[in-house]
């Protein structure tokens, strides 16, 4: 096994720090000054400053790779040396799924936790270096031990084989591309994109330049008889509360149809997110015609679902544009694309051991969405079914984790599952009544988390587990809990509070601790979510080992297969996904997708 670090050409506006790492990789600018390398056999480190002749002696591609933050490393061994590694180990991925987010991940802090010194010399000592001096190759040998080091240390807590082939296969939809980028699609995409946001402008009878300000959409509100939300900002001055995470605008975007069009007006104004995100694309693939897709494993805060990077968020394509049928095969190849249908809703029936919902699902001519419909309905076949079944759907999808009916109004109301629709109060709360009355067990296992907590949050905690017809499946500790079959943790450090009022202290997107409120009804959320990714990891592997993953997300995978007997090679990528993991062996599961030259959602 061999541990490597690529010291390369930074400058103060061409680095890292600016810059996502496709964009700076693939940057004109890019270049090796050398590369550490530490023999773990020999327990020898050395910086080498012809690379390619030290490849060609290390031959890579018979040993394992250990880096930190190995989606650059290896990014940079593949399509600057052609160099596939036989297994990539990546000790930021697996610090991120031991610590997640309440704990940062970066090298200094992990040599800070297990070695108890910080790194000697900082990056910012080198910029504009156009070679490499005595002080990076000191540098690149103490990051190369270092890292050894803590992954020696980490490896010991590790939850074993399926997580290091899920970071090892994971990095290789990055560093080891196939996806090709039809630019004139993504080209197309943008045009759409703003004639779409265009007119939704139109719709309202205001500009662009009306919503961009908030002065302007603030008397627009008043022009419709809705007083604008206020809120304090940080030195307690009082502004409009118009971001897009703000209560205040949620809840005036419920009033009526009208009202949240001049809301989405409004957000549409001051986001551009989905034209950079293809304006990246079309940058990162200008001079190489693949698309490196950058996700983190582990990284999602308590569920481990993989989360999104470089700046694209791969995961957040929109379904049905040509953002996403912009990506190809390449010649020879189809992309198959298969997601588990309801996944999530299928584990909340297993976990709960709800087999009012479990039933509906082990007989796939039923319809849950329909079956809902007359417990929330008084007349269910009139003129209205196709939008009922919409909202008996966003009852299913969404209620099970304890939403409250101001929050059910507002999520039909702003189109969350795909089209808007405008519920009463009363309706809403008929709605939530309805879900937990009929789906009982969800509640009642609510109930039993929140009393899991109680035990978590005490220095004495005598041991609380959630167990699955008898079978342990959880075991809760003081601040965290382990997933009994691999040992995975969830971490909630701090945890504190009584009651309803229970929260933990993990770090925020700017890595500033932030108190995160926790209950039954959330921890479901999480336990699902989890149990949801771990289905999905144990099929990631296995079809990783026979075909080539080139995107996934949190209940899809999209998969190169041959042209030559493509319905051969569905079935069996479909045959793997239907086969249950042992730990739950009983829950019904269904997969739906085809394949196509392009990427998207069948």
């Amino acid at each position: 096994m061999k541990v490597i670090d690529f010291e390369t050409y930074h400058t103060k506006d061409y680095s890292l720090k600016k810059m996502s790492t496709t964009e700076y990789i693939r940057d004109s600018r890019f270049k090796v000054l050398g590369l550490g390398v530490y023999d773990t056999i020999y327990d020898r480190a050395e910086f080498y400053i012809d690379v390619p002749a030290i490849l060609e002696t290390l031959k890579l591609q018979n040993c394992g790779v250990v880096a930190h933050h190995a989606h650059f490393d290896c990014l940079i061994l593949y399509e600057k040396y052609g160099v596939s590694p036989a297994f990539i180990y990546d000790t930021l991925s697996m610090a991120r799924m031991l610590y997640g987010k309440e704990h940062a991940c970066d090298l200094n802090t992990l040599k800070m936790k297990f070695l108890g010194t910080p790194k000697e010399i900082h990056t910012d000592e080198f910029i504009g270096l156009t070679e490499a001096n005595e002080a990076v190759k000191k540098r690149a040998v103490d990051d190369v031990k270092s890292t050894w080091e803590v992954f020696d240390k980490m490896r010991k807590e590790f939850p074993g084989a399926i997580e290091y082939e899920l970071i090892d296969k994971t990095i290789r939809m990055y560093s080891e591309p196939a996806l090709l980028v039809d630019q004139e699609q993504i080209k197309e995409f943008m045009d759409e994109e703003n004639r779409v946001r265009q007119a939704l402008f139109d719709k309202t009878g205001y500009t662009e330049a009306d919503f961009a300000s908030a002065d302007r959409f603030a008397e627009i509100l008043r022009k419709e008889g809705v007083d604008p939300p206020i809120k304090a900002n940080s030195k307690g001055k009082e502004i409009y509360a118009f971001a897009k995470t703000d209560q205040g605008l949620t809840d005036i975007q419920t009033i009526n149809e009208t009202v949240s069009d001049l809301v989405d007006a409004r957000l549409a104004a001051k986001s551009t997110i989905r034209h950079k995100r293809a304006e990246r694309i079309l940058d990162y693939t200008k001079d190489v015609p693949t698309l490196p897709i950058y996700l983190a494993p582990g990284g999602a805060k308590n569920t481990m679902r993989w989360s999104g990077g470089d700046k694209i968020n791969p995961q957040n394509f929109p379904k049905g544009t040509k953002l996403r049928t912009a990506l190809t095969a390449p010649d020879g190849y189809l992309i198959d694309v298969k997601d588990y249908s309801q996944i999530e809703v299928r584990f909340l029936g297993w976990l709960t051991e709800c087999d009012t919902l479990l039933d509906v699902f082990r007989d796939p001519l039923r319809d849950i969405y329909v079956e809902f419909i007359p417990d929330i309905y008084d007349d269910p076949t009139d003129d209205e079914t196709k939008t009922k079944r919409f909202v008996a759907k966003q009852c299913i999808l969404g209620l099970g984790y304890g939403m409250a009916w101001k929050k059910h109004v507002a999520q039909l109301a702003m189109g969350i599952g795909g089209r808007k629709v405008f519920i009463s109060p009363h309706q809403a709360m008929r709605n939530v009544q309805a879900y937990r009355t009929k789906f009982n067990d969800v509640k009642t296992f609510w109930e039993e988390l929140d009393r899991v907590l109680e035990y978590m949050i005490q220095d004495d905690n005598p041991l609380a587990t959630v167990l699955h017809k008898g079978e342990q499946l959880f075991v809760c500790r003081k601040d965290e809990i382990e997933f009994e079959p691999t040992g995975i943790k969830l971490k909630y450090p701090k945890l504190r509070g009584t009651g309803y009022d229970k929260k933990y202290t993990g770090l925020s997107s700017y890595n500033k601790p932030e108190a995160t409120k926790i209950y039954g009804a959330k921890l479901t959320e999480n336990m699902v979510q989890f149990l949801s990714r771990m289905c999905m990891a144990e099929a990631f592997n296995k079809i990783s080992k026979e075909y080539k993953i080139v995107l996934c997300t949190h209940d899809e995978v999209a998969t190169l297969i041959p042209e030559k007997d493509a319905e051969q090679h569905s079935k069996r990528i479909k045959e793997i996904m239907l086969t249950n993991p042992k730990w739950c062996s009983d829950i019904p599961l269904a997969v739906e997708g085809s394949f196509d030259k392009h990427y998207q959602k069948f």
